[in-house]
């Protein structure tokens, strides 16, 4: 049997925890442009960090718009 977790959506409650860590970066990054990722994918477990990375992303990029963002800058932090 295989594992689709990595494409499924994550549980209501890991979504509320995702929610609300988004919701504590991206108030701080509107404070502190040089809020980074790195500092909030650390209050999730490995297993569903992949969804928080992705949700942070978002974030990161919406917050910097003519920014030229590409997946290499992400990769190698």
């Amino acid at each position: 049997m295989s594992d689709s977790s990595a494409s499924a959506d994550p549980p209501p409650s890991l979504q509320q925890q995702i929610d609300a860590i988004c919701d504590r970066f991206e108030a701080a990054i509107k404070a502190d442009a040089s809020t980074k990722i790195e500092d909030f994918l650390e209050e999730l477990p490995g297993d569903h960090s992949h969804a928080l990375l992705k949700a942070l992303i978002d974030l990161e990029i919406h917050h910097s718009p003519g920014a030229t963002v590409t997946p290499a800058d992400y990769r190698q932090r």
